[in-house]
This record gives structure tokens, sequence and C-alpha cells, in this order.
């Protein structure tokens, strides 16, 4: 439409320019959009009432933040004389086929300096591989269960059980620490406060790592604000009057690498849960008191290369706990399973058509500023459009296809979905240009589909939420939460 067409003119070629991602300015007017969007699609009452929130949150939040203490993580690798910590740290990894990588996780866990005695206790729930030969060889206590008895949270409480150490640190079977002085910057932030909790190091995606997660842990930690060492420490009663993003920065923690104090783990434990269980066990730890520190200085190499289907399973079963935990308002009105099925159903037809055109159209390299603004014109044109075969992500076009048969109404459109992912593709193309200007239109398309399985996938479990007991809601949950 001429509107649209003018609204494109004016974001390319303004805001995109003056208003930065990042900037103080562009929050503002984001802030700006949403509110107008929450006062024409739902009205002044519910405007009213998500002001206030905000505005609560903010206030307690910043109150806060003044009194976070930095601290001082940092220990010199060069230096002969690192004093020794006199404790001992158990390592518990649940392992299914690590392959030959898990060498490289036993080996750098072993290297470690500064600390008295490390254990390694490994969960096995069905390897075929060398993986249990691995673990011995490197000295580990290892444990086997049945696959079909593995569970997220269940899992890691019986490797506890099995612990003998003062610290336990929880991580997984592909994460590799970084230097010889990781383990013991970890303990040193929980020797130096009673009242700290649990600590959490950073991810650092592999060197080949996939262009996609690469970008989502980009934008995951640029979400928790999370680009130094801290501390989250705030009363419980401030902590249940913040909003729902809030809560999820502050009590974060992630069992890709996280070390907590023996006795206080023993005093919480895990839920058992499938997922998001140490997000859980953060928010019990905030509530009665306990500190929680972020390090930024210390890291493990992580990442995966997964396919588009997997974005849609994992993020849907994620989102469905997390919306759960903190009590999340889906971002739609009026939320109804026939028109958030047709929303993402709609999209993903637009989508195959975009990606399909420009392919054509560019056979090898394109400046992604050029790509994105013609995407985004495709994306607009959504007539006579139907799902069409998508070669390369077989096992998304399985899901979606399969969704089409619960719901696919032609007639509702209300855009909600559409929108937030153009404003997902702003922030995609920020980190894009970040790295390099000019790109394969295979990687470009992949990624693309990437985002939008992720996006579908929290939109999904959000309206679980509200819609658990709705028949076609509980056929797309069987459907996704299927070999997560």
């Amino acid at each position: 439409s001429i509107a649209w067409q003018l609204l494109m003119k004016f974001h390319c070629g303004f805001v995109e320019r003056v208003l930065s991602h990042g900037t103080r300015r562009r929050g503002i007017y984001d802030l700006g959009l949403k509110g107008g969007r929450i006062l024409v699609g739902e009205g002044w009452r519910s405007f009213w009432w998500q002001y206030k929130n905000y505005r609560n949150s903010k206030r307690i939040l910043y109150k806060n933040k003044i009194d976070l203490p930095k601290l001082d993580t940092h220990v010199d690798i060069s230096s002969e004389n690192t004093n020794l910590i006199d404790t001992k740290v158990s390592i518990v990894i649940p392992t299914k086929n690590g392959g030959s990588d898990f060498e490289y996780t036993l080996e750098k866990i072993r290297s470690q300096e500064g600390i008295n005695e490390i254990e390694i206790i490994v969960v096995d729930s069905g390897s075929t591989d060398k993986t249990i030969e691995l673990a011995k060889n490197y000295g580990s206590q290892v444990y086997t269960i049945k696959p079909e008895d593995f569970n997220h949270g269940g899992t890691r409480n019986y490797g506890a059980e099995k612990a003998t150490g003062d610290y336990i640190l929880f991580m997984v079977q592909d994460a590799i620490p970084i230097g010889e002085h990781w383990l013991y910057n970890m303990v040193k932030v929980l020797e130096s406060d009673v009242k700290i909790a649990v600590v959490t190091c950073r991810q650092v995606p592999r060197s080949d790592a996939d262009l996609f997660f690469s970008y989502m842990m980009w934008s995951h930690y640029r979400f928790l604000n999370f680009n130094e060492d801290s501390i989250s420490c705030i009363d419980k009663e401030d902590f249940l009057r913040l909003s729902d993003i809030e809560k999820r920065r502050i009590a974060g923690i992630d069992n890709i690498c996280s070390c907590i104090n023996m006795d206080i783990f023993n005093k919480f434990k895990f839920m058992r849960m499938d997922y998001a269980e140490d997000v859980e066990l953060g928010i019990r730890l905030i509530e009665n008191g306990y500190k929680l520190s972020f390090l930024h200085s210390v890291g493990v190499i992580h990442s995966h290369d997964r396919d588009a289907g997997y974005f849609l399973r994992r993020n849907y079963v994620n989102n469905k706990l997390l919306a759960k935990m903190f009590e999340i308002k889906p971002p739609f009105n009026k939320p109804d399973v026939d028109t958030v099925l047709s929303e993402i159903l709609s999209l993903y037809v637009r989508l195959n058509h975009s990606t399909s055109t420009l392919s054509s159209k560019y056979r090898k390299e394109v400046n992604v500023d050029s790509y994105f603004i013609e995407l985004k014109e495709y994306l607009n044109i959504k007539d006579n459009l139907n799902i069409s075969h998508q070669k390369d992500e077989k096992d998304l076009h399985i899901l979606l296809t399969n969704l089409e048969k619960i719901c696919y109404d032609k007639s509702i459109i209300n855009n909600f979905l559409f929108d937030d992912y153009l404003i997902r593709l702003d922030l995609l193309n920020d980190y894009l240009n970040s790295i390099r200007q000019n790109y394969e239109t295979t990687d470009l398309t992949k990624i693309l589909y990437k985002l939008f399985a992720t996006y579908s996938g929290w939109y999904l479990g959000d309206l679980y939420q509200l819609k658990s007991d709705d028949v076609k809601m509980n056929q797309i949950d069987v459907l996704l939460r299927e070999g997560v």
C-alpha cells in the first residue's frame, strides 16, 4: 500500500539513520511505539495499567542498581603466586553422546589451577559413543540412567547427591572452560560473601559458531544488560513488584555453567522441570535473601548449530515455562488459538515468498542493508499466497504444515507478529552490520527462518499460559514439545 511505502521510507530514511539502536533516543522512540500499539489495540485502561507497572519497575530497579557492587575478579594467569583455595569443588555434567569434543571439556577441567581438589561426576543417559569411556579415562565418577528418566532438574539433583564438594558446579558436556583459572575465579567470588549463592559465567560462541546462535547470544546478553561483572541483590518485596522482564534479568542463572555453595543447594535444589530449572532456582534464592553473581570476565566456549525447527520447539517449551513462572502477560489482546496460528502461518507464507524472490535476484553476496529493505517490501505482500515447500528447512516446514491442519484462516490477520518480526529484523540488521556488510543470500535465508521460528515459538509459549485447556492448544503442545 502507499501508506506502507511511505512508512518504510520514513523508517529507513530517518529512524534507522538518526535513531540508532542502543541509543537513548531510540529507546524512547520504541517505547512510544509500544505505548501507541497498546493504546490503540487494548484501550486507555490497559495502557495506564501497563504504564504504572513500567514506572514502578524502573524506580525499583534504579534504586537497587546504585548499590550493585563491582567485582574485582581478574586473576593474572601468568602469575605463579596464585593463592590456593583450600576447598573441594564437585562438577556435575549430564551427558549423552558427547562426542570427541567432550575430551576438550574434561581436559580443561583437569588443567584448572588454584583449587585444592576437583571431582567430576558424569550422569549419562544412554550414550552409544565413547562418552563414558572418555569420562572414566579422566577420573570421573560415572552414573547411568535410562534416557526416558532424564529430566533437567531431576537429573542434576541426582548428580548432586553423589557430590562431596564444598561447592558444586553444573555445566554441560559441550562447554569448554576458558583458561586455567576459570574455576578459581568463580569460587573466589563465592568465598568473598556467604550471601552470594550462585556464580554464573559468560558463554563465548565457538569460532565456527552458527551465525544465528552468535546473534542470539549477543541479543540475550544485551537484554540481560550482561556486559560486566555484577551481583544481583534486591529485597523480596521490591523483587515481587518488578516487571516480568526485570525479574528475568535479575534471576537468570544459567546451567550451561553455574557454581553454587553446596550447603545452600542442599536446602533448595532444582525443581523437577523439563526446562528453566536454573531460572526457577534463581527466583527462589532471590526471594530468600541470597545474592546472585554474573561474571562477564569469566567464560566457557559453547555454541550449537541447530535447524529452524529446533528453535521453534525449544522456544515454545522455554517460553511456556517462563510465562507461567513470571506470570507474563501475552503481547496480544484477547488471545485466540486460531488468531495466533493464522498469524504465524501467514508470516511463514510471506517469508517463503520473500526469501525465494530475493534468492533468485541475488545469486551470491548482497549488501545486508539493501537486502533487508527489499525483504520488508516483499513481506508486505500477502495476497493469494499459499504454504509452499521449503527445501532448506524441512523440519520447520513439516511442523508448520502440521500446524496448518489445526488451523489456518487467511481472513484472520492482525499483524501483531508481523510488526514484532520487523522490529527484530532491525536488531538483526544492526548485529550483522557490526560484523560485515555483505553476506551470502543462503546465510541470510537461514538466519531469517531461525529468527521467525524463535519468535513464533515464544508467541505460542505465551499463548499456552492462557489457553492450556483449549483442544487446539493441546494439539499444538503435543506437536512442539516432542523431542525437546
